[in-house]
C-alpha cells in the first residue's frame, strides 16, 4: 500500500507500463473484423439488389420530406456498428486474457541494507516463551520490519539448510507476508547458524550501503551445517557485516510438541539458548546481542541501527503482473447493450 501510495503522490517515478495482449487475442481482432466487414458488405448489396434504384422512382417531394429521417437513421446505424464492432473486439482482447506487468519503479532512498536472518528448526516449536520461540520470532520480526521505513531488508530462513526467501528490497508488505508463512516444515531440520550467516552475508556481498547489517533471531544451538558459526563470522567481518543477534529462548524446562499416532501431545523438555555463541557473533562484528525477555530491547536495537551511516541507495520494484480480462469483459457487454438500444429506438424509422 505504501507504494502504490508514493506512486500516486510521484508519478514521475514510474518508468514503464506496459498493458500486454498475448498473440490470440490479435488473432481473435483480425477474424472479428475481416468477418465484421464481410456482413456490412454483404448487407450492403443485398440492399443495393432489393431497391437498386435508392428511392428515385419516388417524387422529389416525398423524398426531400423523407430526407432528415434518412440522416438520422444513417447516423443511427453507423453508431450502432460502431459499437457492434467495439463490443467484439474488447471480447477478443478478454478471450486472450490481457495482463498488466513490468511497472517498475525507481527512487532513491537513505537507508541501510539489512538481512534478518530467522531459525526455523524445530528446537524454535519449544513453548518457554509464548505461543512458541517460532512464533516469537516471526512477530519480532515483523516488528522490526514496520520500524524501518528506509531501509533495503531481506529475508534469510535456516535449519538444516538455508535459503533466501526475499532479497534485498523495501517493499515491506511483500516481506511480512512470507514471514507469516514461516515454519518448521520448510527445510530439513537442524540448526545450521553458519550457514544462514553465510547465505545472508552473500546477499550483502554485492551492497555498495555504507552499512551492512545482519539480523539474527536463534536460539543459538548450532548442530549441523558445513559452514561453522566461526567460519560465517569470518565472512561476516571480511565483508564489514555487523550482526545482531537477538536470543529466543530460556533455560530450564518446557513443553514441546510431539508427534504420535494418536496425534499432537505436549512433553516438557529441557531447553536452553547458547547466548555465549550469540554474543561472540555480535561482539566480533561491531553489533550487540539482545533477549527477546529484556526490556524495550527492540527500541535498542533501532536505536543502534539509527546510529550507523546511511547511504544513498537506488531502489528498483517490479510489481507483479496483474490478469485483467474482466474490464474488456465489462466494456464488450456495455458496447452490446448501446448498440441494442440504439437498433430498438430507430426500429420506427425502418420504411424511410
Amino acid at each position: 500500500m505504501d507504494l502504490i501510495k508514493e506512486l500516486l503522490d510521484k508519478p514521475e517515478l514510474i518508468k514503464q507500463i506496459e498493458l500486454v495482449h498475448p498473440t490470440l487475442s490479435q488473432v481473435l481482432i483480425i477474424g472479428w473484423t475481416v468477418l465484421f466487414v464481410t456482413l456490412i458488405l454483404a448487407r450492403f448489396i443485398f440492399k443495393l439488389r432489393v431497391n437498386p434504384f435508392l428511392q428515385l422512382h419516388l417524387p422529389i417531394r416525398e423524398r426531400l420530406t423523407r430526407l432528415p429521417y434518412q440522416w438520422l437513421v444513417t447516423a443511427m446505424i453507423i453508431l450502432t456498428l460502431l459499437f457492434t464492432y467495439l463490443s467484439g473486439v474488447l471480447l477478443c482482447l478478454s478471450a486472450g486474457e490481457p495482463v498488466i506487468r513490468q511497472l517498475k519503479v525507481s527512487r532513491e532512498i537513505m537507508g541501510i541494507d539489512i538481512v534478518i536472518v530467522i531459525d526455523v528448526s524445530t528446537s524454535m516449536l519449544a513453548m518457554d516463551i509464548k505461543p512458541n520461540r517460532l512464533e516469537a520470532a516471526k512477530r519480532e520480526a515483523i516488528n522490526f520490519i514496520l520500524g524501518r521505513k528506509e531501509d533495503r531488508i531481506g529475508l534469510v530462513v535456516f535449519a538444516g539448510e538455508a535459503v533466501t526467501l526475499v532479497p534485498l528490497t523495501t517493499d515491506k508488505t511483500h516481506i511480512i507476508r512470507w514471514i507469516q508463512d514461516l515454519n518448521t516444515q520448510m527445510l530439513p531440520d537442524g540448526t545450521a547458524i553458519g550457514l544462514g550467516l553465510a547465505v545472508a552475508s552473500a546477499r550483502l556481498k554485492e551492497s555498495k550501503a555504507h552499512s551492512k547489517v545482519i539480523i539474527l533471531i536463534t536460539d543459538g544451538e548450532n548442530n549441523t551445517g558445513f559452514i561453522t558459526p566461526e567460519a560465517a563470522l569470518a565472512i561476516a567481518k571480511e565483508l564489514g557485516i555487523r550482526i545482531y543477534t537477538i536470543g529466543i529462548g530460556s533455560y530450564g524446562k518446557a513443553l514441546y510438541p510431539v508427534q504420535t499416532p494418536f496425534g499432537t501431545t505436549y512433553r516438557t523438555v529441557e531447553v536452553r539458548i547458547n547466548e555465549s555463541l550469540l554474543r561472540t557473533l555480535a561482539n566480533e562484528t561491531g553489533g550487540r546481542y539482545f533477549r527477546v525477555s529484556e526490556t524495550d530491547y527492540l527500541k535498542k536495537v533501532f536505536e543502534e541501527i539509527n546510529r550507523l551511516e546511511k547511504s544513498k541507495l537506488e531502489e528498483e520494484i517490479t510489481v507483479i503482473e496483474e490478469h485483467v480480462p474482466e474490464y474488456y469483459l465489462v466494456g464488450a457487454l456495455l458496447s452490446l447493450a448501446i448498440a441494442f438500444t440504439i437498433r430498438v429506438l430507430t426500429g420506427p424509422f425502418d420504411e424511410y
